[in-house]
Parts: C-alpha cells; structure tokens; sequence
C-alpha cells in the first residue's frame, strides 16, 4: 500500500534534523517531489536518452 500525502510529509519531517529551517523544509519537498515527477516520466516512457540529451545541449551551447 503507497503511503498517504500526509504519511509522506511526516516520514520527512521526522527524517530532519530539529535545527531544520522552514526553507530546509521546501527543498526536501521540491526535490521529493523533482524525484517522483522523474520516475513518473521513466514509467511513461518520456525519456531522453543521455547521447541525444548530450547533442541536443551541445548544439544549443555552439549556436
């Protein structure tokens, strides 16, 4: 069973530290929710894979 929102957001409150600022808060959470955003997309097949990542970047880089 997948945890709840409000189980996810204890588990990580507890996981930090008490001198944790509010804004230590909201970067475990973006990247919380970064990490779960990227395994959706690997789920659904909207990947890049890293040799045309790397050309498309480069291109952008030598224009």
């Amino acid at each position: 069973m997948e945890a709840t929102l409000k189980e996810r957001a204890h588990q990580l409150l507890e996981q930090l530290p008490a001198s944790a600022t509010f804004e230590d808060l909201m970067h475990e959470l973006y990247e919380l929710r970064s990490i779960e955003r990227g395994l959706a997309d690997a789920e659904a097949g909207r990947l890049t894979p890293h040799d045309e990542a790397r050309r498309i970047v480069l291109q952008g880089i030598k224009k």
